[in-house]
């Protein structure tokens, strides 16, 4: 629980529109990386984060060259 209410303060500190998808989610992989103190299969994340924008309800992670941006009026889901 504290991982999470420090990566969600994290997120709310820097995620506005106009953030490039892809960097957004290596930010928040890198700083639970950080949080959980990483340690190959023993401790780490176990899935890449989501970024669900308007009408995709789930499971969307932008992968390497996606250039997607986070616009004004774009809803977004971040799991």
């Amino acid at each position: 629980a504290e991982v999470h209410r420090q990566v969600r303060s994290y997120a709310q500190s820097f995620i506005k529109p106009g953030i490039a998808l892809a960097d957004m989610c290596e930010r928040l992989e890198n700083k639970n990386r950080e949080l959980v103190e990483e340690a190959g299969l023993e401790r780490g994340i176990g899935f890449p984060t989501g970024c669900s924008l308007n009408h995709v309800a789930a499971h969307y992670t932008p992968n390497s060259g996606d250039n997607t941006i986070l616009g004004h009026d774009d809803v977004m889901k971040i799991d």
